[in-house]
């Protein structure tokens, strides 16, 4: 693998922050937020080590579902799945896919409310160098269509990793993007169209872009309906350390638009890879800067950065950079973004300090609105042990499901939680 592919994962990332949020027995709020935090919901509660968590919001439904990976064995990652109400009730735990001998994971998804129905991008890892990419399909109250609901997205002999999918509701159907990597100075990025209305693919594989000695690696996707685009962010590099990029992309695919620089690297500052979620007819991407302070194995810190960029692609303001002034050895990363319409955005992160085992969740609350850069940090989870790999889903009205990978301890196999959240009065004061 590419130093690109493989030069943002730690082997052990590690951290805590003593800050107290009260009794788990009962909502709390977040300190000089007001942000109502539920107690921990056990998504999972087996012998078994779950993680990877992600979530989605169904609109028609009012519910989230979170899905998750489980080890089964030395060989065998499955890939499982659980609705979360609103109000906390959970409905039983189904799987979503299962290959015996395979590492199914890198799980991305999305709701359709026109079909009623989840479209799951992962990864399935198998012998020593095979990395495919699948999508299933399936409906909202966990059944599967039918036996073809499992679609084949890339599966050669080249690894294929890191999908990202978005859904166009002009068009019914859905992009999935990924990388491709078949020498280790070579990763490239693939999309594809998928119909949501027969599960055919409608047009042929596309790459983006890319000449001899470039990479493009790890992208997220988001969906602007109002300008029938998309948003495209991802690493990329040629000998170096890698930067952020993106373009915007008609619906149709008719185009893969002018390649644009977001963030670039330094000799000190490593961007990780970038994710982004859609407002009304703007965009918010967050990514992870990796601070060297020296050659490895030292210590060092990850800061945790933002952009804001309207409709059309264009970059609004200067970049927010760190969030926080914290002492070094501080580590923000794995941010994901959800939007609610009339409250903004929920950035969750994590959030470590090297060289110890411990880890907490954070959040970061970002209003919409094009001079709205500012962010208001605070804890959704930093009890004892170990959260970490946090997803987020929000409703329209501002709640939002944050699931994550917990270790009650060191020794102990890792559970799914979730954490409902509300943002009070906050959101609507700070305007």
């Amino acid at each position: 693998m590419s130093a690109l592919l493989w030069g943002w994962w730690k082997a052990a990332i590690v951290a805590g922050l003593l800050l107290c949020l009260g009794s788990s027995m009962s909502p709390v709020a977040a300190p000089n937020s007001f942000i109502e935090i539920g107690a921990p919901l056990a998504i999972t509660a087996d012998t078994y080590p779950n993680s990877e968590p992600c979530a989605v919001y169904n609109g028609r439904h009012h519910e989230y579902l979170a899905i998750w990976t489980t080890r089964h064995g030395a060989a065998t990652r499955d890939i499982w799945a659980r609705r979360v109400g609103r109000d906390g009730q959970m409905g039983d735990v189904f799987q979503l896919a299962s290959y015996p001998g395979r590492y199914c994971y890198q799980i991305r998804a999305i709701y359709n409310p026109m079909r009623d129905e989840y479209a799951v991008a992962y990864t399935c890892w198998h012998g020593l160098t095979g990395y495919d990419v699948f999508v299933t399909r399936v409906r909202w109250d966990g059944a599967m269509w039918n036996a073809y609901d499992t679609i084949i997205v890339a599966a050669t002999e080249r690894s294929e990793t890191h999908p990202a999918i978005a859904y166009n509701a002009h068009a019914d159907v859905y992009l999935v993007v990924w990388t491709e990597q078949s020498t280790r100075f070579d990763a490239r990025l693939w999309m594809r169209r998928l119909s949501a209305a027969d599960g055919k693919w409608l047009d042929e594989a596309v790459e983006v872009g890319g000449t001899t000695g470039e990479q493009r690696a790890m992208a997220d996707v988001a969906y602007n309906p109002m300008r029938d685009r998309y948003l495209l962010v991802y690493l990329f590099e040629t000998d170096g350390p890698a930067d952020v990029r993106y373009r915007t992309i008609p619906g149709d695919l008719s185009n893969l638009g002018s390649e644009e620089r977001l963030w670039e690297h330094s000799a000190a500052l490593h961007a990780l890879p970038p994710a982004v979620a859609g407002g009304v007819d703007e965009y918010l991407v967050a990514w992870p800067v990796r601070y060297m302070q020296a050659s490895p194995p030292s210590t060092e810190r990850m800061d945790l950065y933002w952009q804001k960029l309207d409709g059309e692609g264009n970059v609004i303001g200067p970049p927010n950079g760190r969030l926080s002034a914290d002492p070094p050895f501080d580590e923000r990363y794995d941010p994901d973004i959800a939007y609610s319409h009339g409250y903004g955005y929920l950035v969750t992160a994590c959030y470590a300090i090297s060289h110890r085992w411990e880890a907490d969740v954070y959040g970061y609350h970002v209003l919409e609105g094009q001079d709205a850069l500012r962010g208001v940090e605070f804890a959704i989870d930093n009890r004892s042990g170990k959260q970490m790999e946090p997803a987020v889903a929000c409703a329209p009205n501002g709640g939002c499901l944050v699931v994550e990978t917990y270790y009650a301890t060191s020794r102990s196999d890792s559970d799914i939680v979730g954490r409902l959240l509300h943002p009070g009065w906050l959101a609507f004061r700070q305007r």
